[in-house]
């Protein structure tokens, strides 16, 4: 292990310049073209056998030829910055203070993007397994649309890894699986009535307030488990 450690320190600086560039370049959802292409030049310098954007514009690296299919996957695009005034530092101007890289989608998560990217380069460096082909993507749209890319991915461009490892935010913690997603459309109906008289009518929104409280006990009992 400290081999690999030794070797990732050696490429710190020019991992945190590339983390940097990432963070300056703005890729709200269906905008992330810039950062796409960046990351493309960087995976080129850093000794990809394989670098190709799909037509859905996610970058996709490829390192090795073997049976074993492994994927690395982070997407690139991010939230908006919302209030500047709750900012301390400039959203895109990144700065690093007290060790810590500040800059909007630093941890959710070009942090994990960038990281990956050199992790498939040290690996290729430090002797890859012949078995082992290894995908490391930037994926899109993941904001405003979760999921899509990859199934992109898996239908269109004919790619199913055997495992695939998410560098999502998670405390530096390794989690097993997937909470999973859902997405309903609740509608209630009431009655009108004049305000004079609220008895004879029938309130949408109350009959909505019991479901709203249910759906914030979910999220309570959703917390994820600890990791051992």
């Amino acid at each position: 292990m400290s081999k690999y450690l030794d070797l990732a320190r050696q490429h710190e600086p020019q991992l945190l310049k590339f983390m940097k560039d990432l963070i300056a370049t703005r890729s709200l959802s269906s905008q992330e073209g810039n950062v796409i292409k960046r990351i493309q030049a960087e995976m080129k310098k850093l000794g990809y056998d394989e670098v190709r954007v799909d037509p859905m514009g996610n970058v996709i690296g490829r390192i090795g030829k073997g049976k074993r299919v492994i994927a690395i996957d982070g997407h690139v695009d991010t939230v908006d910055v919302g209030d500047l005034k709750q900012w301390k530092t400039d959203p895109f101007t990144p700065v690093v203070k007290n060790g810590i890289l500040y800059g909007r989608g630093t941890s959710d998560m070009k942090g994990g993007v960038a990281s990956a990217i050199y992790a498939g380069a040290l690996l290729k460096k430090s002797g890859f397994p012949k078995d082992v082909t290894l995908y490391v993507t930037g994926t899109v749209q993941e904001e405003d649309c979760d999921g899509l890319c990859w199934q992109y991915i898996v239908k269109e461009d004919k790619l199913r890894p055997h495992v695939v490892v998410i560098t999502e935010p998670t405390s530096l913690r390794i989690y097993r699986g997937h909470r999973g997603r859902m997405e309903i459309e609740v509608e209630t109906t009431g009655i009108s009535c004049h305000g004079s008289a609220p008895e004879r009518g029938v309130n949408a929104v109350y009959k909505m307030a019991p479901i709203i409280a249910d759906i914030e006990k979910l999220n309570v009992c959703a917390r994820w488990p600890t990791a051992a």
